[in-house]
């Protein structure tokens, strides 16, 4: 597409992503694929903005993705207040001359503006949903074989006449064979109500909550659901939130009844393959048995949470 290309030379041609008044300097094809309703504070469309960035040039080749985000001043080693050192930078790091790094910046500025997918352009592709999750907030309470957590959302509408939303929930087994009962209860608490409950597998649930009337474009709205799990279910010893759309802040607050752990670590913002095997840094209780970490910023696709022992 030609006018997100000119979109993305203007804003690299400035500090990139370091602009000020960011929103201001998009142009309308960056800001239908950003997701910008016009209601995000200045942090939240730098956000959004860095979310964007970071997805484009992923099916690119290594040399022209390494182009891409430090030109655009996406790159944490490359973040020079102007194109011309953030294209020193690139040429360094791929032993080029910098006119041959512009020439690599052009290129990926080319193929992301129209990098072919089956069913739809790059654009369509990573266009925002209805609906930006702008933080959840989970407070999650174990006892002695029980579980329960009540998740706060607070959502910003994307379109004018949002009227419903889904959300999903995913609870692995642990412990047990494929034939036991195994399931999860969903009940809204405030600010919406229960459509339907969907069992896609064995173990992943989508939710279908509707609004008491809808909502306008970049109007916010806060729902909140209690999970909980069935009396004497194991449950694996960890949450973990995995967006599926760009999230800009999660909270988690974790309590224990009884059977304090031995150690709770952090999981912050790994590949779904590596959260079984490398546990993130430990964590410090916040009272007796209680524990809370804060993320901003998340990318989809990764997790973030705790685990414990």
């Amino acid at each position: 597409m030609d006018g997100l290309a000119q979109e993305l030379r203007r804003l690299r041609a400035r500090r990139g992503l370091d602009t000020d008044r960011l929103a201001d300097q998009l142009g309308p094809a960056l800001r239908r694929l950003v997701g910008l309703t016009g209601a995000e504070t200045d942090a939240e469309v730098r956000d959004l903005v860095t979310a964007a960035l970071n997805r484009l040039p992923r099916d690119l080749p290594d040399d022209l993705c390494l182009a891409f985000l430090a030109g655009m001043g996406v790159h944490p080693d490359a973040r020079g207040p102007v194109l011309e050192q953030r294209l020193e930078w690139v040429a360094q790091e791929l032993h080029v001359s910098p006119r041959t790094a512009r020439r690599r910046l052009d290129q990926a500025i080319d193929r992301v503006a129209d990098l072919p997918e089956p069913g739809g352009s790059a654009p369509e592709r990573l266009a925002p949903p209805d609906w930006r999750l702008a933080a959840l907030r989970t407070r999650l309470s174990l006892g002695a074989g029980t579980a329960s957590a009540v998740e706060e959302r607070e959502i910003v509408a994307a379109v004018d006449g949002l009227a419903e939303v889904t959300v999903s929930a995913r609870f692995p087994r642990h412990g047990t064979s494929p034939d036991s009962p195994h399931g999860v209860d969903l009940v809204p608490l405030h600010g919406a109500e229960s459509v339907s409950v969907q069992r896609v597998t064995d173990t992943y649930f989508r939710h279908r909550v509707r609004f008491a009337s809808p909502l306008d474009l970049g109007q916010r709205h806060v729902f909140a659901l209690r999970v909980g799990v069935p009396p004497g279910q194991p449950l694996r010893p960890r949450y973990v939130f995995r967006p599926l759309r760009h999230c800009g802040r999660f909270s988690l607050d974790l309590s224990f009844d009884r059977d304090r752990p031995a150690r709770v670590w952090t999981v912050p913002g790994m590949p779904n393959g590596a959260v079984e095997d490398l546990p993130g840094d430990p964590l410090g209780p916040v009272g007796p048995g209680a524990y809370r970490i804060e993320f901003t910023g998340l990318r989809p696709g990764f997790a973030y949470g705790l685990g414990w022992d």
